[in-house]
């Protein structure tokens, strides 16, 4: 169920909805010229032209702005149906693409006359325009601003050629320094143009208690959000509610308020109130009185961080029912027991309860809540004390429709009439510390649709025969548990619904009854996400996937599979996403689809046992999106294709663990996007001088190869990510760059069995903390390592002669070092007395 916040987003973004449901076919030449006009403000930062990695997803949206194309198919914007014209316009994070502040003449938007909806994020000042009053963005009606201003701005001018708008989101960041006061003073010229208004959420660092005053004019409100502002007890509730007579929506939540009482008489002149928050605040007590005040209320949330005294009318069944309206109900007593729970007989009409955070009794059981015969939503998630024993009488809660319970409650999950709750469509026990197998009982929830077991359980067992009854199923996650699934899926027969399977870490067993192989499902699953292990050492490959044709995510990692490989899963799938085939036993060549799966990001077929070459032709128009390729640990020959030149999207490419041979020099991957790039324990030879060209590299790791040649002091230098680097195992011949360790984020460099020579370079980054150049030929000194951070350190069997004067700083990390089979002469005293945390010290091998 929604929360005041969530509410409130639903009315804020209710025109935008409307718009959205009409697209444009054209668009308006005029309108283009100015949307290429904003996006040449920040044209001259080149795509992916950047290491920052949320720098290129803020840029994303504006890549295809391009002019020659309709402009009402570009991301962040919508157009008119019917006038062709820009009726919605996103504007993302200004401030940060533009890596200085960004100013916006509102003049700008004046060419937009239907535009309805305008969202900017990340704006500085707006530019005061004199000429703008005379015409207005009249038709304005949405209007959503992310503020990261200064002092000096006027936030008002951001208004001056507004007139018409019905909802506003005002967010002034926590680093701008726009005071509370010079706000205020913004806000009077900005309210009186928003006659009109009807939601308004305000959010600012500090806003101060006498803002009220400043809103007289905006009668028409009937959603006012002011949370998480540094409100006060000083702020005068009593305006407010005098003020806004026509309030509905009304969220104070993350504010400091204490006086509940008082927060509730003032606010009981508020006829239409219907939605109150106060979550987050400092309420320390709430009466059964105080709510009475509020005739028309439905929603209200009064979670504290403090918890909450209750004083609620524990009524008899002979006893006088009291009127409420209230329907939703978010509250954490300190503690609660079944006289808690019996007083929520005061509201009759309750039909969503969440009680977080509490303490909450032994013996308080499902039952105590059998008296809220309207309830169909019950949250009791973080509570504590609670037992097993609490599901008992579960079957008493006929009504309910979702129940969840996230509370650490341990033991088995008892038998009950869990068959009861007809009703019951969504149910999460997640989170919790149940053990064992599901009780018999635990059948024939017939309109359940969404079930969760995720989450520190550790429930066991074969669940199918639960499973088979609840015939509803969309959506069932048993991740982190240890069932025993049959991989046939069986006893899904008579599901219809079902669409979304996740299960990491159960054990995958054969089809106990082989007639069931054969089955033929009802459902389409759309994501089958079930890595798993088990006990056998192959299993058949389950006959129920030859039928689904509306996968977008496969993970069946781990489940000894055999036989060809099934290339016809991605043929028939052809909204495939993730294809996840990893540790099977499946042979053969892989085949790639003729046609096109155009939103594939993601393939893994590692640890199987595919041979032939690599990839076919037209791979990368196949796969025109695919970010990660993982054919590792096959018996894949050949060399590396010219396929890969041409994957623009590639991020993630592992052919480690193959018979794949040949330079790389004119295959190898040329994407910007490229982070990691994992060739090792192959046959490769020649030079690596095409790395050169992937300025954004991450992870390289080439070794057990036999690559040749120098390495490249650009590849230290001209690659700012660069994080992890294993060479070794090669035939590298060379000194090294000077600066080849001194990269910022390099964390491991591991270079052993080569052939380098001369001095190893002695300035090390400050995040390097491994670093492996044994068997080489380095002579010289041992470098210092002073002021370096380095943990681990094998520099055995070089040629080196000496040690510094002094080798470790005060506060070294050093955990390993490894001198041995070296040259090295001299006293190490001044070694050993230094390194405090030294667990191994190897100096010679006899």
């Amino acid at each position: 169920m929604g929360t005041p916040t969530t509410w409130f987003a639903s009315v804020f973004f209710f025109w935008v909805l409307i718009i959205e449901s009409s697209l444009s076919e054209g668009c308006l030449k005029q309108e283009k010229d100015v949307l290429l006009y904003m996006k040449g403000r920040f044209s001259d930062m080149e795509p992916y032209a950047y290491p920052d990695l949320s720098r290129l997803q803020k840029w994303e949206p504006y890549i295809n702005w391009v002019d020659g194309t309709d402009c009402c198919q570009w991301k962040g914007v919508r157009c008119n149906a019917i006038t062709g014209r820009v009726a919605t316009l996103t504007l993302l994070d200004q401030n940060y693409i533009y890596d200085q502040p960004s100013h916006f003449n509102f003049s700008d938007f004046l060419v937009f006359e239907d535009l309805k909806a305008l969202y900017i994020d990340g704006i500085d000042c707006c530019v005061e325009d004199a000429g703008i009053q005379r015409r207005k963005l009249r038709n304005l009606e949405v209007l959503e601003l992310d503020f990261e201003s200064n002092g000096a701005c006027k936030i008002e001018h951001c208004f001056s050629a507004i007139s018409s708008l019905k909802s506003l989101r005002l967010n002034v960041a926590t680093k701008a320094t726009l005071t509370g006061k010079s706000f205020q003073a913004s806000w009077k010229k900005i309210s009186s143009k928003l006659r009109n208004l009807e939601h308004l959420y305000l959010s600012l660092p500090y806003l101060p208690n006498e803002i009220l005053p400043s809103m007289k004019k905006l009668t028409s409100l009937r959603t006012l959000n002011l949370a998480g502002n540094g409100l006060d007890n000083k702020f005068n509730f009593s305006d407010l509610a005098s003020k806004f007579t026509n309030l509905e929506v009304l969220d104070l939540g993350f504010n400091h308020f204490n006086e509940t009482e008082e927060i509730f008489s003032s606010l009981s002149v508020l006829s239409s109130l219907k939605s109150l928050t106060l979550r987050g605040c400092e309420l320390t007590s709430i009466s059964y009185t105080s709510l009475s005040q509020l005739h028309s209320l439905k929603f209200l949330d009064v979670l504290s961080p403090l918890g909450l005294n209750i004083s609620f009318p524990t009524i008899s069944p002979q006893g006088t029912k009291f009127s409420s309206s209230l329907k939703t109900l978010y509250f954490n007593p300190k503690n609660v027991d079944a006289n808690i729970l019996r007083s929520l007989k005061a509201f009759p009409s309750l039909t969503m309860l969440e009680i977080s955070e509490s303490n909450f009794d032994e013996n308080v059981t499902a039952g105590d809540f059998a008296e809220l015969r309207n309830l169909e939503h019950l949250v009791l998630d973080a509570c504590f004390n609670l037992q097993n024993e609490f599901f008992k009488s579960i079957g008493a809660l006929t009504s309910l429709k979702t129940l969840s319970v996230n509370s650490d409650i341990q033991g088995f999950l008892p038998e009950a009439d869990w068959s009861n709750l007809k009703e019951l469509q969504e149910l999460n026990i997640s989170y919790n510390e149940f053990e064992g197998p599901l009780p018999s009982s635990f059948v024939n929830m017939t309109s359940l649709q969404k079930l969760d077991f995720s989450g520190g359980n550790q429930f066991s067992g074969n669940p199918a025969y639960n499973l088979a009854s609840l015939t509803s199923l969309e959506y069932l996650d048993f991740t982190g548990n240890l069932f025993q699934i049959p991989a046939s899926f069986s006893f899904f027969a008579n599901h219809s619904y079902l669409k979304f399977v996740y299960g990491n870490g159960s054990n995958i067993i054969p089809e106990p009854h082989p007639s069931s192989q054969t089955w033929v499902p009802r459902f389409q699953l759309q994501e089958l996400v079930l890595p798993a292990t088990t006990q056998k050492s192959i299993i058949p490959f389950p006959n129920f996937l030859l039928s689904q044709t509306e996968l977008t995510i496969v993970d069946i990692t781990g489940w000894k599979l055999t036989g060809e490989f099934p290339n016809w899963l991605l043929v028939n799938n052809t909204k495939m996403i993730d294809f996840s085939l990893g540790n099977n036993f499946f042979t053969s060549h892989v085949k790639f689809p003729s046609h096109a799966i155009p939103n594939i990001q993601r393939i893994d077929v590692s640890e199987n046992v595919i041979s032939g070459q690599i990839l076919g032709n037209n791979v990368s128009s196949i796969f025109p999106k695919l970010n990660i390729l993982n054919m590792s640990g096959n018996t894949i020959s050949g060399s590396l294709p010219y396929e890969f030149v041409l994957m623009k999207s590639l991020v993630g490419l592992d052919l480690s663990d193959n018979d794949l041979s040949g330079e790389i020099s004119s295959n190898i991957p040329t994407s910007s996007l490229i982070r990691l790039l994992k060739l090792s324990k192959n046959k490769f030879t020649g030079k690596v001088t095409s790395l050169l060209a992937l300025k954004n590299l991450a992870y390289l790791c080439l070794d057990r190869n036999f690559f040749s040649g120098e390495i490249p002091s650009s590849l230290f230098s001209d690659t700012p990510l660069l994080s992890y680097v294993d060479l070794s195992n090669n035939n590298f011949v060379g000194k090294l760059p000077r600066l080849a360790f001194n990269s910022s984020m390099l964390n491991e460099v591991s270079m052993y069995n080569n052939h380098l020579e001369g001095n190893i370079p002695n300035e090390f980054g400050r995040e390097l903390y491994a670093l492996d150049l044994s068997g080489n030929n380095f002579t010289g000194p041992v470098p210092s390592f002073k002021h370096s951070v380095l943990s681990v350190i094998f520099l055995s069997d070089n040629r080196l002669t000496t040690l510094p004067r002094r080798m470790f700083g005060d506060n070294n990390d050093v955990v390993i070092l490894d001198l041995s089979n070296n040259e090295i002469s001299g006293t190490i005293e001044d070694i050993i007395s230094i390194i405090g945390v030294l667990n191994i010290l190897i100096l010679k091998v006899a």
